[in-house]
């Protein structure tokens, strides 16, 4: 696993406006539908997004971090943790 901590917070914060700024870009249809691909994002249909699912569901969403971001977004969106 990737130390994560050399991500600082703005880092972080960066990684989240990305995500903002591509939902916005899309219009409300493009935020309504991210939140509708959490549903796509789970494969094995546990009603739980794990980290691999969500990393692969931001690509194919068109949204490219690094690992290591990808990481801390989860995280900080993780509301089960």
């Amino acid at each position: 696993m990737a130390d994560t901590s050399t991500i600082t917070e703005e880092d972080k914060q960066a990684a989240l406006q990305q995500l903002r700024e591509i939902c916005l870009a899309r219009g409300f249809t493009g935020i309504k539908s991210f939140s509708g691909a959490f549903r796509h994002f789970d494969k094995d249909f546990s009603r739980e997004i794990r980290e691999d699912e969500f990393r692969v569901g931001l690509k194919k969403y068109g949204i490219d971090l690094t690992t290591e971001m990808t990481t801390e977004v989860f995280k900080h969106l993780d509301r089960d943790r």
